[in-house]
């Protein structure tokens, strides 16, 4: 079946702030890897604006709006798998359902809907990685998502932390996402794919993959990832705004592990956090979008206390004054401070606090390497 479907355009702005390939524009993130871009706009989702004029990306040309393509061929783009959706109606993005004080509501954004107010707050691009980090409150619940596309590889990971900031505790917290990946379909062309539940969390094992495909004019494959019980993945529908219909499989979705479908609908993937209490002590997840069946999503590692760690950590200032500033950390740890080509300009240990002063380097743009307890955490530092 053939049909048009409605996109909203929204021109982007020629001011832009570029490292590379990657930009930064009008509060929409732009991420070049080897084989994978992917447009992030300011509501947290893939579906940001058509940059004007733009030669250096692969996505089509006559799409307004721009989301993620592949080139699994690694043939420098001579095929290309994708846009993958062109967000309008049906719409691709992500949300939240929650109970609180007894009442359970659904929150979602996408590239029409905008309930879950927020913003990229960091944009970082290194010799190996693009990451932006968008950051995002609804009822008190902060909600912090860091897109990480490594250049070399097919497939880029999406990290978020829930925490809450409030009085009240969260009960039955849902994070979801939704896609209809129309693989390498235009405006005005057929958007049927073959989508599959791969496997389903709790059955063989504890992954949960949902792939679309498509054959024609050659093979395109989305798929959403993810590993551990807490994780559901389905197919079908396309308003899909309500996590637990999409973790428990009810309403418009199909959640039963090698159920197949050849039709226009969206896939899927959805989190069940059981509560989130009052406090700093959030939860934090991760899942992959990928473009080739043998991207493997290992057992997740402790993620948790990864982001105890980025939420522990004070820069400031950042920008700094007179090109010092101050790490803030509760206990012995060590940094290192490097220049985005990943020369390494200094290196130190401290407890608690310590101030760095970087007066004989020169002044831009600089990454900080935090490590305590066997953890990490990575900040960009602004210099002046």
């Amino acid at each position: 079946m053939f049909k048009l479907k409605t996109i909203l355009f929204t021109a982007a702005a020629s001011m832009s702030v570029s490292t590379g390939l990657t930009q930064l524009v009008d509060g929409h993130a732009y991420m070049q890897g080897d084989y994978v871009e992917v447009a992030i706009s300011e509501r947290g989702r893939e579906g940001a604006p058509a940059l004007e004029d733009d030669d250096i990306y692969h996505f089509y040309g006559d799409l307004p709006i721009w989301g993620f393509i592949s080139n699994p061929a690694m043939d420098d783009w001579a095929t290309t798998n994708g846009d993958f959706f062109a967000p309008g109606t049906p719409e691709c993005g992500f949300g939240l359902t929650y109970t609180l004080l007894g009442e359970t509501v659904s929150y979602g954004n996408n590239y029409n809907i905008f309930e879950i107010p927020g913003e990229i707050t960091d944009y970082t691009e290194t010799p190996d990685s693009v990451m932006v980090t968008w950051e995002g409150m609804i009822d008190s619940l902060q909600v912090i998502q860091l897109f990480t596309l490594k250049k070399d590889e097919h497939f880029y990971r999406t990290e978020v932390t829930l925490n809450n900031l409030g009085s009240e505790t969260f009960t039955d917290v849902y994070f979801y996402d939704s896609v209809d990946p129309d693989n390498n379909q235009q405006a005005g062309g057929g958007f049927a794919t073959d989508n599959t539940i791969i496997s389903q969390s709790e059955m063989a094992d504890d992954s949960a993959i949902v792939l679309a495909e498509q054959t024609s004019p050659w093979l395109s494959q989305v798929f959403l990832k993810a590993y551990g019980p807490e994780w559901k993945v389905g197919t079908g529908g396309f308003s899909n705004r309500n996590g637990e219909e999409i973790w428990t499989g009810t309403g418009a979705i199909y959640g039963t592990e090698g159920y197949n479908s050849f039709t226009d609908q969206a896939i899927c993937i959805a989190r069940k956090t059981e509560s989130i209490a009052p406090g700093k002590a959030g939860t934090s997840f991760s899942y992959v979008t990928a473009f080739i069946a043998n991207t493997t999503v290992d057992e997740p590692v402790n993620d948790a206390s990864i982001n105890e760690l980025q939420k522990a950590v004070r820069l400031f200032p950042n920008p700094t004054i007179d090109q010092t500033f101050t790490i803030q950390l509760e206990g012995t740890f060590s940094y290192v401070v490097s220049d985005i080509a990943g020369k390494v300009i200094q290196t130190g240990t401290a407890d608690n606090n310590t101030l760095v002063d970087l007066g004989d380097v020169e002044k831009g743009v600089y990454l900080i390497k935090l490590s305590q307890n066997g953890q990490s955490t990575v900040r960009k530092l602004q210099l002046n």
